[in-house]
């Protein structure tokens, strides 16, 4: 997850408490779910922001997932397809492939196991594809598209958070990030929407994407920790989410990043240093190997202020 607020400050500003928070044209650190480089961001929570519904309103057709007709044998190598697709080395062009069949690929006979693989495509592509409208495209119709897949994984539950909710809450949460990211404008139905999303991934699966849920969780209320009306709570507890993700996936180097950024906010060079060494020292893992040399430049970058 790259930063969907402006960068963080001490003490935030009598603007900023007594007035929905503006900011604009802040640039934001390389920090990413899916590793992108950072960008000149703004959360503004004032008059003209977007909401959720008004994104989901926005995707229109492409946002309706209609029921396949497909035999159970069918339905299976469907999914396999879906997943060879999406499978490293990723491009525009595969994981696009894999959205459209994945979308073509809906039926309650396997759960709906293709929902959450087109809302994960939609995520992807929401940070990678090579043009920005296509960008926003992308990660509106994830949103839209998770907000049904999310819908339809409660429908037939049998219990609570049961696992298969994590995958389209998990994606969800990362394709409304990518489009804060990406718009630059946001109200706080997004924050605490991907705080809900991300935190029921957390409940159902902790363990998805190496951890991802607690990470993303973390890094989220780090970065809206010194904001009123955005805080999900404070530096510590972010730390604390991060320390999770840390301790139950190590090998994953984004997890170490992610906290070494949070220690340095709290003044922990120590500890951050040691963990910014890990990271150079790290291997990319087999299924995140483009973002691993973003993560390596953003070590360096880190250990160079040290």
């Amino acid at each position: 997850m790259r930063r969907i607020l402006p960068p963080r400050r001490a003490t935030p500003s009598a603007t900023m408490a007594a007035e929905p928070m503006r900011a604009a044209s802040l640039s934001a650190r390389a920090a990413g779910a899916a590793g992108a480089a950072g960008a000149a961001l703004a959360l503004v929570a004032a008059l003209g922001c977007t909401s959720v519904d008004a994104v989901i309103e926005s995707a229109g057709d492409d946002a309706v997932l209609v029921e396949a007709d497909l035999d159970p044998a069918e339905l299976a190598a469907r999914i396999d397809e879906i997943d060879a697709l999406w499978r490293e080395p990723r491009s525009v062009e595969r994981v696009t492939a894999s959205l459209d069949l994945a979308v073509r690929s809906v039926s309650s006979r396997n759960h709906h196991a293709a929902a959450w693989r087109a809302v994960r495509a939609c995520a992807w592509l929401g940070r990678h594809h090579d043009e920005r409208e296509a960008r926003l495209e992308a990660s509106a119709r994830g949103i839209a598209l998770g907000k049904a897949a999310v819908e339809l994984s409660r429908a037939k539950r049998v219990r609570p958070h049961a696992a298969r909710d994590a995958e389209p809450n998990y994606f969800l949460a990362l394709a409304m990030g990518a489009y804060c990211e990406e718009k630059g404008t946001c109200d706080t139905s997004f924050v605490r929407a991907m705080h809900d999303r991300a935190s029921a991934a957390r409940m159902a699966e902790p363990g998805l994407d190496h951890c991802g849920p607690a990470r993303f969780l973390g890094k989220l209320i780090v970065e809206t920790a010194d904001y009123p009306g955005y805080a999900l709570g404070d530096l510590e507890d972010g730390v604390a989410l991060l320390r999770e993700a840390l301790a139950a996936c190590p090998d994953f180097p984004e997890n170490a990043l992610f906290l070494a950024e949070a220690l340095i906010e709290l003044g922990d060079d120590d500890e951050a240093r040691a963990l910014i060494e890990r990271v150079l020292a790290s291997r990319a893992p087999s299924d995140h190997s483009a973002e691993h040399g973003e993560w390596i430049a953003r070590a360096r970058e880190l250990a160079g202020e040290r």
